[in-house]
């Protein structure tokens, strides 16, 4: 297991990277570098005197990081909804970015969400993103053509 840099060359002890694994053990097709989508920190060489590098944070998916306005960013959106103590008033959500100014948040309101709920939802994430925050009330979160219902949809490829 390696975190690598998106130039492919690893990285170091507490840059973020792309982690890939490689398995020689499959010998009808060995993975080489296989690209697993999850994103982490490395860490530094493993104490069992190896020398192989360990990975100090496994941060999440890809597919599931938002960007702040200065471009830091934050993984798995949702655990943010449960840190604010809002997750009881809403049944499904999605985080819809394509620039850095805007974010967007669809909300599957229940039955307690309210006008109230979703101006403090708004503020809470514009403090944390530094970004526009827009929250929108929908009846249900499309699928996408996968049959997936995504927590975030960005254009923001950066990691």
């Amino acid at each position: 297991m390696e975190v690598i840099k998106d130039d492919g060359e690893p990285a170091k002890p507490g840059e973020r990277g792309k982690i890939v694994v490689t398995n020689l053990a499959n010998y009808v097709m060995p993975l080489i570098r296989y690209d697993t989508g999850d994103i982490g920190i490395a860490g530094h060489s493993c104490s069992c005197d190896r020398g192989f590098p360990i990975v100090k944070t496994i941060e999440g998916r890809v597919a599931e990081f938002i960007f702040k306005r200065s471009g830091e960013p934050i993984a798995l959106p949702g655990h943010f909804l449960i840190l604010g103590n809002f997750i009881k008033y809403i049944n499904a959500f999605q985080f819809i970015q394509n620039t850095f100014e805007e974010v967007t948040i669809l909300v599957v309101p229940n039955k307690s969400y309210n006008g109230e709920i979703n101006n403090k939802l708004t503020k809470y994430f514009e403090n944390l993103l530094g970004s526009k925050v827009t929250v929108m009330e929908v009846e249900d979160i499309l699928a996408e053509k996968s049959g997936k219902k995504l927590l975030v949809k960005s254009k923001l490829k950066l990691l």
